[in-house]
């Protein structure tokens, strides 16, 4: 997963290991709310921010079970990595 320790240094290998992740969980768990974690259209920078949000969203679906708090948790996260998205950006 991601170094969500220090986004900065997230090398593109574990950006790639990520995105594969997400797009596995996606497919076998079926749960709509993690196309919304994808970043590979974003640039660099910002995908080292996403990342970690997306490391986060697929534990969440691999781990809890599929609850209406799940989705909840998730709308919640999706907040967050848009807030962060922004930050990194200003």
């Amino acid at each position: 997963m991601a170094d969500c320790d220090d986004p900065g240094n997230a090398s593109s290998e574990e950006l790639a290991k990520v995105a594969v992740s997400l797009e596995r969980t996606f497919l076998e768990s079926g749960d709509r709310m993690l196309r919304w974690f994808r970043y590979d259209d974003l640039t660099p920078d910002l995908q080292d921010v996403a990342s970690c949000f997306a490391s986060v969203a697929i534990y969440c679906v691999t781990k809890l079970p599929a609850t209406a708090e799940r989705t909840v948790a998730l709308r919640k996260l999706l907040e967050a990595k848009t807030a962060a998205l922004r930050a990194r950006t200003e």
